[in-house]
């Protein structure tokens, strides 16, 4: 019990040598974290979170992806000094209506531009974060003194897709997966239309050059 408590006090600075000079990749990841909602009785809940913190630690994400968030999870992970000091995330200890009873949560250590939460379903939900990043310049040397290469931005959308959990004996969900995939695009088009959530077309511009930012979508599930 409590095992891997402690491990990150007093660490977490300098975890991000560099920040600033612009990136040659990004690394996002994702993870169904399994609330306890089911089969609760074999699930080590405590332990298992301590190890999921871990792990994402270990990755150190540019962005962070997670589904069946509960509030006493994202109480943990938020209090890590790690994730503290170097991400974002779309959910607060003092605000957790978007994980509560379970949901999705984004963490980044991008500059946030935005973040929308919408009803997918009658279950279910989408977080998006509106983000934007530099990308390190060929001229490393230069590029320092100039703050960094081009800016791109970068629209995270994180939906929790159907699993196979309660499919019939030898088949897939895959067609409703797919039909999520398509009405989360149809949707976010309905609402871009009605200014709801940042449009893919919106004009935002580097602020070193002036030039618009080029728009690239992820979607996480």
């Amino acid at each position: 019990e409590g095992e891997g408590e402690g491990e990150d006090e007093g660490e977490g600075e300098g975890e991000d040598e560099g920040e600033g000079e612009g990136v040659d990749e990004l690394v996002v990841v994702s993870y169904n974290v399994l609330f306890p909602h089911f089969h609760g009785e074999v699930l080590d809940t405590p332990r298992r979170t301590q190890a999921m913190c871990a792990l994402l630690r270990a990755q150190k994400a540019d962005v962070i992806a997670l589904q069946e968030v509960t509030p006493p999870f994202l109480h943990a992970l938020l209090a890590k000094p790690w994730v503290r000091e170097n991400y974002a995330a779309t959910a607060s200890p003092d605000d957790h209506r978007t994980v509560s009873p379970d949901g999705q949560l984004l963490l980044t250590k991008l500059e946030v531009n935005g973040a929308t939460t919408y009803g997918f379903n009658r279950s279910k939900k989408v977080i998006l974060f509106d983000l934007f990043y530099r990308q390190k310049s060929q001229r490393s040397q230069r590029s320092r003194s100039l703050g960094g290469g081009k800016c791109r931005r970068l629209l995270v959308p994180s939906l929790h897709l159907t699993s196979d959990y309660r499919a019939e004996a030898g088949s897939t969900k895959v067609t409703e997966r797919r039909l999520q995939l398509h009405t989360l695009l149809r949707e976010y088009r309905r609402l871009e239309a009605q200014g709801i959530v940042n449009p893919l077309s919106d004009p935002l511009n580097d602020p070193l050059s002036g030039s618009s930012i080029p728009t690239d979508m992820l979607i996480v599930g």
